[in-house]
């Protein structure tokens, strides 16, 4: 359980980190997989556009689909801890 939990906060600092550099505008289709602390947990991130959606500079040929209703972006952030993964999606 404790492995879970350190999975989920690293998807979470990958959403933070992406919706930071959207609020910036500083537009990054993918990011990771980033090392945090000591290296033993990662973040990898993809930002896409939802269908309709119309965001300068992301790429449309990101490796996941859009599953919210997000009009401008989708963000999915996945965490891994000791082999421990865990998925975060945000869309806006």
């Amino acid at each position: 359980m404790g492995d879970s939990i350190v999975a989920f906060y690293a998807a979470d600092t990958g959403i933070e980190t992406a919706l930071y550099d959207l609020y910036n505008a500083n537009y990054i289709s993918h990011y990771g997989p980033t090392s945090l602390g000591s290296g033993t947990y990662t973040y990898e991130v993809w930002v896409t556009q939802p269908i309709g959606g119309v965001l300068p500079g992301i790429p449309v040929d990101n490796p996941f689909v859009c599953t919210g209703k997000g009009q401008y972006y989708c963000i999915k952030s996945v965490g891994v801890y000791n082999s421990v993964k865990r998925a975060i999606e945000a869309d806006g």
